[in-house]
């Protein structure tokens, strides 16, 4: 009877330097976040030149993977999981190779897996790209680093794709902005197949105005002009090109 007492307690001694650990290095990133949103809040236009080196920050890196760690999912092309990584390799070796990658300028992202979902109530699939999750933490690390820059731009009014804003909180607002204001206009607009089409060397110039880092702008565009590894339901898959992610 003493024996699970004692793994509880073992396993608690564990957990408690990790959980530490964990919160040392969240604490280190929102303290980066904090000074490069005042510093962008300071001048709009302001040029960033040196960012990339932020992205393989240790602490920066050990972020990435706890995010996409908490987002789950499936593995990409190399069908290498989470469990893998946390059982053969480790996460901590992980992301040592990652870093040297990113520090010594060798970072290549592999081809992108991508799969058709079915569109709710319409007969049109929607493309889901998977990468692998070494590239899926690569590109968590550069949002990190970057979204407190490009936050700044933002209007008041802009909910989609942002931190701690939703779909849900954008109708709240046109639901007070009705019942206040007395708005009677609702205009509801749509770019039909938008990132099926659009070039990736619109997003670059933004970065550019942003960075006057070329390593950080690679790192940006050389995942969007990858081929992607196509799984079709009706036929072997098959490597497509396209322009987005």
């Amino acid at each position: 009877m003493l024996r699970p007492s004692l793994e509880r307690v073992r396993d608690a001694r564990v957990r408690q330097p990790l959980l530490a650990d964990a919160m040392n290095v969240a604490d280190k990133v929102q303290d980066l976040q904090a000074r490069l949103s005042r510093a962008a809040k300071q001048t709009l236009d302001r040029r960033f030149g040196a960012l990339y080196d932020k992205m393989y920050r240790r602490d920066v890196l050990m972020e990435a993977w706890r995010r996409v760690r908490a987002n789950k999912g499936a593995p990409g092309i190399d069908e290498q999981d989470f469990a893998a990584i946390e059982q053969e390799i480790g996460v901590r070796t992980f992301l040592k190779g990652i870093r040297q990658e990113l520090k010594q300028n060798r970072y290549k992202p592999t081809p992108v897996m991508r799969c058709w979902i079915e569109k709710p109530g319409k007969p049109d699939k929607r493309p889901l790209g998977i990468p692998i999750i070494r590239d899926r933490v690569a590109q968590m690390a550069c949002k990190l680093v970057i979204e407190p820059i490009f936050e700044t731009n933002f209007l008041p009014c802009s909910y989609g794709f942002r931190p701690k804003r939703s779909a849900q909180m954008a109708i709240r607002k046109i639901v007070q902005v009705v019942s206040c204001a007395k708005q009677r206009v609702i205009l509801d607009a749509d770019i039909k197949g938008f990132l099926d089409t659009s070039s990736h060397y619109t997003p670059s110039d933004e970065a550019a105005a942003k960075s006057g880092n070329g390593a950080l702008n690679t790192f940006i565009l050389r995942p969007l002009r990858l081929p992607r590894l196509t799984c079709m339901t009706s036929s072997s898959p098959r490597f497509t090109r396209c322009n987005t992610v």
